[in-house]
């Protein structure tokens, strides 16, 4: 029972990130972006906005399991999302520098 949560769970993530790329390939970026602060905020728990403000400590702080641990695949979901906005902002801005934060974070296997 606990594999179909997962497993809807992953496929509407899935369906979640298709719609933001629709949009962002049609050009309608505004759009694209509320999908994915209403992405944020449904299988993260997260309100973008505020989220951004600060530090990847604290970011990652949010993404602690039940044990205390980090809970990475919550991280990865995340610069999905950090990805598609990155994508929407163009380069240079603050979410590509967010983002390359969380790629790293995820490549290097630092524990929190």
């Amino acid at each position: 029972m606990q594999s179909d949560y997962i497993m809807r769970i992953v496929e509407q993530f899935v369906q979640a990130i298709l719609a933001i790329r629709k949009n962002r390939i049609a050009g309608k970026k505004e759009e694209a972006r509320e999908q994915i602060k209403m992405a944020a905020r449904y299988f993260l728990r997260v309100d973008l906005d505020y989220f951004l403000l600060y530090d990847l400590d604290f970011q990652l702080s949010h993404f602690k399991d039940s044990q205390g641990g980090l809970d990475r695949e919550k991280c990865r979901l995340f610069a999905e999302l950090l990805n598609e906005l990155a994508l929407i902002e163009g380069e240079g801005n603050k979410i590509h520098h967010i983002k390359r934060s969380y790629d790293a974070f995820l490549e290097s296997g630092r524990r929190f």
